[in-house]
C-alpha cells in the first residue's frame, strides 16, 4: 500500500504541520515515509505545499510527481493545481475555495468547521480527518500521541486539534462519497 499526498495553502495554515502529521501517522503505523516542504520566501502569507509518501514498502523516490490525493487549502492553490493531476481524492476547502461547476472534487467547508469549533487555524486538522476517514487505511488510535510530538511548545492546542481531527472524520463520514 503506497499513499501519496501533496498539500497547498498559504502559509500560516499549517500545510507544513499537516504533511508532518501524515508522515508521523505513516511511522506510527510502521511504514516508510517520505516528507518534503515546499515554501516562498515569505512563509507567513506566501504559498506553502508539501509532498508526503507513506508506504508499506521502500520509498525508492520521494518526491510525489502524480499524487493519489491532493489537498488544497486556498483559492490559488486550487486553480494552481486543479488540473494538473488526476488524483484518486481532491479534497478542498471551499470555504476558501470557489469550485463553480468543479464536481471532480470533495469540497469541505474546512475553515468553516474550524472556526465554529474556536479556532479557523485548526483547518488543516480538519481535512486531516478527512482523508483519513476517506482511506479507511490508518489506525488512529495514536493520534493524540502524534499530535502531542507535534504540538510540544504548543500544547495547549492540542485539544482543538483533536476535535477538529475528529470533526473532519464525522464530516466525512455522514457523506455519501464516489470514487473520483
Amino acid at each position: 500500500m503506497t499513499h501519496t499526498i501533496l498539500i497547498a495553502g498559504y502559509g500560516g495554515q499549517g500545510i507544513l504541520f499537516l504533511g508532518q502529521f501524515f508522515a508521523y501517522l505513516g511511522m506510527f503505523n510502521d511504514m516508510h515515509v517520505t516528507w518534503v516542504p515546499s515554501y516562498g520566501p515569505e512563509m507567513r502569507g506566501g504559498s506553502a505545499n508539501c509532498s508526503v509518501v507513506i508506504s508499506s514498502e521502500d520509498i525508492k523516490f520521494p518526491i510525489v510527481t502524480n499524487p493519489e490525493t491532493v489537498i488544497l487549502m486556498n483559492e490559488p492553490s486550487y486553480k494552481r493545481f486543479k488540473d494538473k493531476f488526476s488524483p484518486r481524492y481532491k479534497i478542498v476547502n471551499t470555504s476558501l475555495v470557489n469550485l463553480g461547476s468543479d464536481n471532480n472534487v470533495l469540497g469541505v467547508p474546512a475553515s468553516k468547521i474550524a472556526e465554529d469549533l474556536g479556532n479557523v487555524r485548526v483547518a488543516n486538522m480538519v481535512m486531516a480527518g478527512c482523508y483519513i476517514e476517506l482511506t479507511k487505511d490508518f489506525d488512529t488510535s495514536r493520534v493524540e500521541e502524534i499530535l502531542r510530538n507535534l504540538l510540544k511548545e504548543r500544547a495547549h492546542l492540542l485539544d482543538i486539534n483533536l476535535k477538529a481531527f475528529e470533526a473532519g472524520r464525522r464530516y466525512i463520514g455522514g457523506k455519501e462519497w464516489k470514487e473520483l
